[in-house]
């Protein structure tokens, strides 16, 4: 609901989106985020849901709630992000590390696995990666792995024609470098 997630959820607004559904780990920047959308596009219902998508069954009510409270879902973006700091293999703290993998990888399988059964004909999936998942970048070995192995399963997600047959759109935007809140993004 900050930096690149909000910039996404104020341009769906701008083209005239009647709902948003905002889901992000802090609810803080939810609350600011539903607030500066609602005050620019007063047309446009904006509703937040605190979840962390490694959370498999909190995604999983979430998508629920949204699906019953909201309505059907048109497009999924898939924006969720964590960057561990900008250290080297040796120098980072394993944990930090792995956290890429459990927000990167873990979080987007939750959030694909817990869209699916309510998908219908139309709907779009739009995954956004990073540049970083081709060049081997100094300090980013955690954050460029994981996101390659994100991209993987959007890949894969395509490829698995009898689990998307309703999900007929992919769409993947790769964004250039943009450190705005990297250890951050939610």
């Amino acid at each position: 609901a900050t930096g690149i997630g909000q910039g996404i959820a104020e341009a769906f607004a701008k083209s005239g989106a009647s709902n948003i559904s905002l889901l992000s780990r802090r609810e803080a920047p939810l609350a600011a985020t539903k607030t500066l959308l609602e005050a620019r596009y007063p047309e446009t219902k904006v509703h937040v849901f605190p979840v962390d998508l490694t959370d498999k069954d909190a995604t999983d009510r979430v998508i629920g709630t949204i699906v019953s409270q909201v309505g059907r879902i048109d497009v999924l973006m898939a924006n969720a992000g964590y960057a561990h700091d900008m250290k080297d293999m040796m120098d980072i703290e394993a944990d930090d590390w792995f956290r890429s993998f459990e927000v990167n990888v873990k979080g987007n399988f939750n959030l694909l696995r817990a869209f699916l059964p309510h998908s219908t004909p139309g709907a779009a999936v739009v995954e956004t990666t990073t540049i970083l998942t081709v060049p081997a970048i100094l300090g980013f070995s955690g954050y460029g792995a994981s996101k390659f192995a994100s991209h993987k399963l959007f890949v894969y997600l395509k490829a698995d024609a009898d689990v998307i047959a309703s999900t007929d759109k992919y769409t993947l935007g790769m964004r250039g470098w943009n450190d705005h809140n990297r250890a951050r993004l939610g």
